[in-house]
C-alpha cells in the first residue's frame, strides 16, 4: 500500500470520528432539551393538579358538601401525609392549637409540593416557592356609626389533616376529603394573636407574615413565631380526613 492510500484512510477516519462526535453532541444535547422540556410539564401540570385538589379542599370545608373528591395521576411519583408543620396558636393566654396539622405531599425525584394548611408550596432542586398563600388574613373594616374609623379584623383558618397516605407508581387515584368544623373562636375584645409554626417551608411563612402581612415575625431555623395586635378576631380549625382509592 503507498504513501497516498494510507494518507486517504486516514483522512476518511479523521472525517469520521468528527462527524461522529457532530452527532454525539447533538444528541446528547437534544436529548437533554427534550427531558428538561419533558420535566417541566410535568413540574406545570403538577402545580394544576395541586390547585385543583385545593379547590375541592376549599368545597370540602366552606362549600356547605364536606364530602369531596377528584381524581389524580400519580405519574411515578409518591403522594403521601406528612407530619409537617406543626403550628402553636394562642389568643391571649388561650391556647386553642398545639398539634401538627400535617401535610399533603407529592414528591417526584428533585421536586417536591405540598398543600400545608391552604397554603402550596413547592421545592424544585432546593428552591421554595409559594403557589397559593396561607388562610391567614387581617382585614380592616369600618366602625359602624364613627366616620372614618376602622378595626383590625383577624381571620385564621387551621386544616389539620387526618389519613394514613403513602402511595407510589403509576396510574390514576380519587382523592377524598371529609371535613368537619373542630373548634370555632370569635373573640371579640382586643388582643394579641401569637403563632409558632415549625415546617420545611418556614422561609415562604415568613415571607407571608413579615411581607405580606406586614406583622412582626422572626425566624430561627425551620421555626417561625408571629404576633399579631387585634381588634377582633376570629380563628375556625377544621379537621379533614383524606383517603383514597384506586381507579
Amino acid at each position: 500500500m503507498n504513501e497516498r492510500a494510507v494518507s486517504e484512510i486516514v483522512g476518511y477516519i479523521f472525517v469520521f470520528a468528527i462527524v461522529l462526535s457532530a452527532i454525539s453532541y447533538v444528541y446528547i444535547n437534544v436529548s437533554n432539551i427534550v427531558k428538561d422540556t419533558s420535566e417541566k410539564y410535568r413540574v406545570e401540570g403538577l402545580r394544576e393538579s395541586f390547585q385543583r385538589i385545593m379547590n375541592i379542599f376549599f368545597l370540602s370545608t366552606y362549600g356547605g358538601a364536606p364530602a369531596q373528591s377528584i381524581q389524580m395521576e400519580l405519574q411515578g411519583g409518591t403522594l403521601s401525609i406528612k407530619d409537617d408543620p406543626h403550628i402553636e396558636l394562642k389568643v391571649n393566654s388561650n391556647t386553642l392549637l398545639d398539634t401538627s396539622t400535617k401535610s399533603l405531599v407529592y414528591e417526584f425525584k428533585d421536586y417536591s409540593i405540598s398543600i400545608e394548611n391552604g397554603a402550596i408550596y413547592e421545592n424544585y432542586y432546593g428552591y421554595s416557592r409559594t403557589i397559593l398563600d396561607p388562610r391567614i388574613f387581617i382585614q380592616q373594616v369600618e366602625v359602624r356609626g364613627v366616620s372614618g374609623a376602622t378595626q383590625n379584623v383577624t381571620m385564621v383558618v387551621i386544616y389539620v389533616l387526618n389519613g394514613n397516605l403513602t402511595i407510589s407508581g403509576m396510574g390514576a387515584i380519587d382523592l377524598i376529603f371529609r371535613s368537619r368544623v373542630n373548634n370555632s373562636t370569635f373573640e371579640e375584645n382586643p388582643g394579641v394573636l401569637t403563632m409558632s409554626i415549625i415546617s420545611p417551608f418556614a422561609e415562604n411563612w415568613y415571607d407571608y407574615f413579615a411581607n405580606t402581612l406586614g406583622v412582626p415575625t422572626t425566624i430561627n431555623n425551620n421555626n417561625v413565631s408571629v404576633s399579631i395586635d387585634f381588634d377582633k378576631a376570629i380563628v375556625t380549625i377544621y379537621e379533614v380526613n383524606v383517603t383514597y382509592r384506586m381507579i
